[in-house]
Formats: structure tokens, C-alpha cells, sequence
């Protein structure tokens, strides 16, 4: 990465930066490096485009996510994403600590929505809470992140990682510590 930085200027090298901290944003990124903001979106367009950018932050961007941990992650997510699971939990009682405290990774939980409700009417009314669970789009980030990588295009030589299946549970068990 030494000698891609040095073909970079300082602006271009501050927009590769913010980038990455604003979430993938190039024409936030482009604003905050000090371009105009009324051509920031095609300023960043162009910058991501440029050769000499896109070999400075490929590696950067390899740190952050790899591509095989992405297609790992899509691969299992229509798998192991079932929001009946968390609303099956919550509708018996449970609270998201007691979930949590399973070993449930809940860090998709988006939002929770509790609404009180009535069955029946008069004296055999019975109360209960009505529970629905909303996931984060784990795979429109993915997706996102792919894109980034330049993953998902018409070119094959862009899809050069082989995983079996195997290792994606494996690696998926790992992350989760064996369980």
C-alpha cells in the first residue's frame, strides 16, 4: 500500500479515508475531503473509479470484510436468519437479556414491537402482547459490501473464492464459539 499512497494526493488519499468512515458514502466522502459539494456526487463517482484509488483501498477494504467472509455470510444467512425464532422467544415470556444470555446472537434485532391486545370480550377477555421482531437487512449490507468489492459483476475472474459448505459451517461455529 506504500506506493499506491504516494501516487495519491492528500485530498484523494483524506476522500479514500472518509469513505470508509462514512459508511461507503462517496459523496460524503468526497464533501468531507474538501471538494465542492455541489459536484461532490460526481466527484466521488470519478474517484472511485480511479485506478490509482481503487488500488489504495482495495487492501483497506480487504482488512475491513474479505470477500470470502461475505459470500460465507450469504451463503448462510437464509439459513440462520428465522425472525419467528426471536418472536417465538419474547411471545413465551422471554426478555432479550434471557435471550441474549443463551448465546443468541441478537445483534440483527432491528426493532421489537409490542402490542398489548384482547382476546374475546366482557369477563372472558384475556390480555396478551402481540410481539413482532424486525431484522436489520443483513443481506442488503452484504450486498453493499460485495458491491464494494467489486464481487458481484459480470466478470468471473472477480469470483475466484472457493469455500465448500463444510467450511462455512465451520466457520460459522467458530465465530460462535463452538456451539
Amino acid at each position: 500500500m506504500g506506493e499506491e499512497s504516494e501516487k495519491l494526493n492528500n485530498q484523494q488519499r483524506k476522500f479514500v479515508r472518509k469513505y470508509l468512515e462514512n459508511g461507503f458514502n462517496a459523496t460524503r466522502a468526497a464533501k468531507d475531503a474538501g471538494y465542492a459539494p455541489k459536484n461532490a456526487h460526481v466527484q466521488g463517482h470519478e474517484l472511485l473509479r480511479n485506478l490509482k484509488v481503487c488500488a489504495y483501498l482495495k487492501p483497506l477494504l480487504d482488512e475491513i470484510i474479505s470477500p470470502g467472509r461475505i459470500i460465507a455470510e450469504l451463503a448462510l444467512m437464509a439459513v440462520e436468519t428465522d425472525v419467528a425464532d426471536f418472536e417465538d422467544w419474547l411471545k413465551g415470556g422471554g426478555t432479550l437479556k434471557e435471550l441474549r444470555a443463551t448465546g443468541v446472537d441478537t445483534r440483527q434485532i432491528r426493532k421489537i414491537k409490542v402490542t398489548r391486545r384482547v382476546i374475546g370480550h366482557g369477563d372472558e377477555a384475556e390480555p396478551y402482547d402481540d410481539v413482532t421482531v424486525e431484522l436489520y437487512d443483513r443481506q442488503a449490507a452484504l450486498e453493499k459490501l460485495g458491491r464494494v468489492h467489486a464481487m458481484f459483476t459480470d466478470k468471473t475472474e472477480n469470483l475466484n473464492v472457493k469455500i465448500s459448505w463444510e467450511d462455512m459451517v465451520k466457520q460459522r461455529e467458530a465465530e460462535r464459539g463452538g456451539k
